[in-house]
């Protein structure tokens, strides 16, 4: 699955590249905050809030409650998910 994730990173983050201050005529007429702040959300919104309902749903069907001691671990697998994403995002094409 980490595999798949990473092939689905890179395909979206190399398929519209940011722009350096000498390829502007390259691009389409994107800003680059806003284009980067895209491909975020799409990380964000298909890769890591889908695995944090599934893991908060698991933990719910399990009888725990997402108290104190849980949510701390949950947030933990999160960042870790984040940290394995962030060398396939900084990869040049």
């Amino acid at each position: 699955m980490p595999l798949s994730w990473a092939f689905l990173i890179v395909q979206v983050i190399h398929g519209e590249m940011l722009a350096g201050h000498r390829q502007f005529w390259i691009t389409r007429p994107y800003e680059w905050k806003k284009l980067l702040a895209a491909k975020v959300l799409f990380m964000v919104s298909t890769i890591n809030l889908p695995v944090l309902v599934a893991d908060v749903y698991v933990v719910h069907k399990a009888g725990f409650h997402l108290s104190s001691s849980i949510f701390p671990g949950l947030m933990l697998k999160q960042l870790s998910l984040v940290c394995l994403m962030l060398p396939i995002i900084a990869s040049p094409p």
